[in-house]
């Protein structure tokens, strides 16, 4: 190598050996344990991902993985009895519908809510049927794809967020601190 010439060094390897600021052990389920909305739900711990089911006609797919970006991907399929493919107002009301039950009672979502909503109808509005798309809201970059046919309808949506060096607190007091907060062992 020329003397005076940088030198850069690419690391391949396990997630402690390239600096992950999340590891996979630290990805937990999704939907919440008591969340009303979906049955037949699973968590797989070994392979970070959730099968749920919303009602008889829809199935929902959650994988995740982490490292310096937080990657949740949803796969909505919504079979044929349920689909109104040809009504191109039917796949950002079953998004609005799936994320507003997927993060139930979970106040980060509610924070870039109704940006997010916004922001899915115009570019969706941009892309149409059968073509990816994305757009970032806040910290969060959003890949979706939705499809549709007389076999039913299927809408991807991928959630893409830095993990951040710095471990920020969000806003409130933490449970055991708190006089209100009644303890499950009382």
């Amino acid at each position: 190598m020329a003397p005076g010439r940088a030198q850069i060094k690419v690391t391949y390897g396990s997630e402690d050996e390239v600096g992950c600021r999340m590891n996979k052990a630290d990805l937990t389920a999704v939907i919440t344990p008591r969340n009303p909305f979906f049955v037949n739900h699973h968590w797989d711990n070994e392979t970070k991902t959730e099968l749920a089911q919303l009602g008889a006609e829809r199935f929902l797919t959650i994988s995740q993985e982490a490292c310096k970006r937080h990657h949740i991907k949803l796969a909505l399929t919504v079979n044929r009895e349920a689909a109104r493919p040809d009504d191109p107002n039917f796949y950002p009301r079953e998004v609005f519908q799936l994320m507003n039950r997927v993060f139930h009672q979970q106040i980060s979502y509610y924070t870039y809510k109704l940006e997010f909503e916004d922001e899915l109808l115009k570019a969706f509005a941009q892309a149409g049927l059968r073509q990816k798309f994305n757009f970032h809201v806040n910290d969060r970059n959003f890949y979706c794809y939705f499809d549709g046919g007389d076999w039913g309808a299927k809408l991807e949506i991928e959630i893409i967020r830095l993990v951040h060096k710095e471990k920020i607190r969000l806003p409130g007091i933490d449970a055991y601190l708190d006089d209100g907060h009644k303890h499950l062992d009382q």
